[in-house]
């Protein structure tokens, strides 16, 4: 509920408290009005922008999601602390949705939040390319020199999962690596963190 919601509802309370004479009963049809239709014109007007971006210029608004257990995610997961016994039967076996993956692995062995969010994270497959075009569209002032020369000596490889690109650079230089979770680490983690997602949308395939 909106502050306006509140207020004018809070005076027609008064006016109904004191007779409803005074209250414009015309004017709060129209306030009404406004507060219904105002949620209808947002979803067409969201709905026509939507077609002029997919249909007329052909741009894509969301990329589909592919979930995969692969052998390196499930070792990945494995090395996590996840009991990947039953998980086993999962491998290679593709997922349109994390809802469909959770949903496939739960039918196996129950898993506790934390445990969804790494499977998720361990098992989202995608095509990330480093090459010097696509560096070359980074912001080369918001990356350190270490983290500008780690980039520049993965160029050519290619990885299926963001953690292989997130491992791949943090093993050139700490530069890449998650500091601990403490509160003097939280900004430079912060950092990294959006520097990382920036990748995965520069380099994703």
């Amino acid at each position: 509920m909106s502050s306006t919601q509140a207020v004018v509802g809070a005076v027609v309370g008064i006016g109904l408290l004191r007779g409803g004479h005074s209250v414009n009963w015309r004017l709060v049809g129209r306030i009404g009005c406004g507060w219904v239709s105002t949620p209808v014109v947002a979803a067409l007007i969201c709905m026509l922008c939507l077609f002029v971006l997919q249909d007329l210029l052909h741009l894509s608004v969301a990329r589909p999601q592919h979930f995969v257990i692969s052998e390196p995610a499930l070792k990945r997961l494995k090395a996590q602390g996840l009991d990947t016994t039953t998980l086993e039967m999962l491998v290679d076996s593709e997922y349109g949705s994390a809802q469909q993956l959770i949903a496939s692995a739960q039918s196996q062995q129950p898993l506790d939040n934390d445990d969804q969010q790494k499977l998720i994270h361990f098992s989202l497959r995608s095509d990330f390319v480093l090459d010097h075009d696509r560096i070359g569209r980074l912001d080369r002032e918001w990356f350190s020199r270490k983290q500008w020369l780690a980039l520049n000596e993965a160029v050519g490889q290619r990885f299926e999962y963001r953690w292989q690109l997130e491992e791949a650079l943090a093993s050139r230089t700490e530069a890449w690596r998650l500091k601990p979770d403490l509160p003097g680490n939280k900004y430079f983690n912060q950092d990294l963190q959006q520097k990382l997602a920036h990748l995965y949308r520069t380099f994703e395939r």
